[in-house]
């Protein structure tokens, strides 16, 4: 404990949870994560201290330190500082209230000052209201923004003038025969990534021209198009930037339909230079692509067959060698259900796999330990979630959702244990997409936008729904800003209000053929990943263009 190093008191809490020192480990871990910024990991571990609750406040530690010894006032006012700093004001309320109810004399200290818990948390939560909202540092760097599968964009301002718009060149290749909604990417560098199953496209952010050299390309197979190779997925490629780094997941080298897939990672800081390039082994294959921390490269993996079975792995960053390779579950295949390209999310230190074969999963990213497996019943008739875009599980403040396609449910979980809180009923229908969630709502899309809430007695109804009786029709990938839901329709692109859910204005896209589009905020831009090409758009007052899109309002 004087030593203050987590790998050893993690190894108290795993080999001698229930010994005289294992709430001592876990208090001890949670002020190590909250020093490091990394709050979810902080709750999980403080939780785990205090006796389990029933009521929703208490987010449901089911594994909890029998009969600790510890200050139960200290560790909630913990918990009330780590939602405060998370940037989650209800639930700081709320867990504020239970402590005063349960400790109205509790003192103690908080940073710099002294007092009862409940008045120095009051004035801090108070203080809160008026700090600007955490800004985005990291670009939007994997799919839905970050590991946790739940950024909200920078603040979207007025839309004003066509900056540049790249067209796709799928280089001698064959035509897509249906349309592909390709996926925009952007780091700290003023640069845009996007790319097919087999190539990789950057793009300086400011005008469009290629990052570097003449091309645009700056990852591309080797092997040549051949008649059996797919004419693109249906599903968008997607990456993950991390520390100069790009991870993808890429068709195996030919391209053979129901090829298993390979990995690559390029150095971005060297022009996209080739690092390594990994194939799955025989009878396995990678579901899609990577996330990346300090620790390594983690990705879904999968055993295709009769009965298929679901893999968690870890890779070293430099050399992309295994570090650990964990079974997850396996299911039976379903007549008439192909799951989508399986992507894991990532809060601090765990790994939560939404693996679309029956079960919910949190792992250990250290060493690939499963924390908990929580079963959902599979929908083995009827209509699946047809989604073209992976649907992994999104993150925030303790609560995780997920809206496997073998289920006909929106499923919300406490992270810590995995007991299920809530489902969705049959309100809220076909919504694969999940954007974002608030301390109120959780925003999910499909034919049309939902506001699911999350709290009280109406948690897992739909509050809102646009449009209230249809006629439109989602296609492709949307985002939420701090005030507004940006939502691309077949041919036009709707902003909402976030709070009244009406839409301000509508836009032509810039491409229309019923195609849809992907969105991404970066850098006063708006772009636009369409069917055959990308198009940037000019926010906040950027400079004029001749080029407009058409206000539709």
């Amino acid at each position: 404990l004087k030593r203050r190093d987590r790998l050893l008191l993690q190894k108290v809490v795993d080999r001698a949870f229930a010994g005289s020192f294992g709430d001592d480990a876990l208090l001890a871990l949670g002020d190590i994560y909250l020093e490091s910024g990394k709050l979810a990991a902080a709750r999980r571990n403080w939780l785990r201290i205090l006796p389990p609750e029933t009521e929703a406040v208490a987010d449901g530690a089911a594994f909890s330190y029998p009969d600790a010894d510890l200050d139960a006032a200290a560790v909630r006012a913990r918990l009330v500082l780590a939602s405060i700093l998370e940037g989650r004001p209800a639930r700081a309320r709320a867990e504020l209230a239970r402590l005063d109810r349960l400790h109205p004399e509790a003192e103690g200290r908080l940073g710099e000052r002294r007092g009862k818990y409940a008045d120095l948390l009051e004035t801090l939560l108070t203080e809160s209201e008026a700090w600007p909202p955490a800004a985005d540092k990291a670009g939007w760097t994997t799919f839905a923004g970050n590991p946790r599968r739940n950024q909200t964009a920078a603040r979207a301002a007025e839309l004003g003038s066509i900056a540049w718009r790249h067209r796709l060149d799928f280089d001698g290749g064959p035509t897509p025969t249906f349309p592909v909604l390709f996926q925009p990417f952007a780091g700290d560098e003023p640069i845009v990534l996007f790319g097919t199953h087999r190539e990789i496209f950057a793009l300086r952010l400011d005008d469009g021209r290629p990052a570097w050299g003449r091309s645009a390309v700056i990852y591309r197979d080797a092997l040549p198009w051949t008649s059996s190779s797919p004419t693109h997925p249906g599903q968008a490629c997607t990456m993950t930037l991390f520390r100069n780094r790009l991870y993808a997941r890429m068709e195996s080298s030919g391209g053979s339909p129901g090829a298993s897939g390979c990995l690559i990672c390029l150095d971005l800081s060297a022009e996209g230079r080739l690092m390594w390039k990994i194939e799955a082994e025989e009878g396995w294959a990678f579901e899609g692509s990577p996330l990346a921390d300090d620790r390594g490269v983690y990705v879904a993996m999968s055993r295709p067959g009769l009965r298929r079975q679901a893999f968690a792995a870890c890779l070293e960053p430099d050399t992309g060698r295994f570090l650990w390779r964990r079974f997850v579950v396996g299911a039976e295949a379903i007549a008439g259900y192909e799951p989508p390209r399986n992507l894991l999310a990532l809060a601090d230190d765990t790994i939560y796999y939404n693996t679309n074969l029956g079960a919910i999963a949190a792992l250990r990213a250290d060493d690939g330990r499963i924390e908990w497996v929580s079963l959902y019943p599979r929908e083995s008739t009827g209509e699946f979630r047809r989604t073209a875009e992976p649907n992994p599980c999104l993150y925030d403040g303790g609560l995780l959702f997920a809206a496997p396609a073998d289920g006909a449910r929106i499923l919300a979980f406490d992270a810590v244990s995995g007991r299920l809180l809530w489902q969705t009923g049959a309100d809220v229908v076909g919504a694969a997409a999940l954007l974002a969630a608030t301390d109120d709502h959780l925003i999910a899309a499909g034919e049309r936008l939902y506001w699911i809430e999350i709290n009280g007695a109406d948690r897992g109804r739909a509050a809102r729904v646009w449009p209230a009786e249809g006629g439109q029709s989602g296609r492709g990938r949307g985002l939420t800003t701090d005030r507004a839901v940006l939502w691309p329709g077949r041919d036009k692109l709707y902003i909402l209000d976030r709070q009244t859910v009406k839409p301000s204005v509508a836009f032509d896209l810039p491409a229309p053929g019923a195609a849809g589009a992907n969105l991404l905020i970066s850098r006063g831009r708006l772009l636009i990943a369409a069917e055959t090409e990308l198009i940037a758009v000019e926010m906040d007052g950027g400079k004029e263009s001749s080029t407009k899109l058409d206000n539709m309002e």
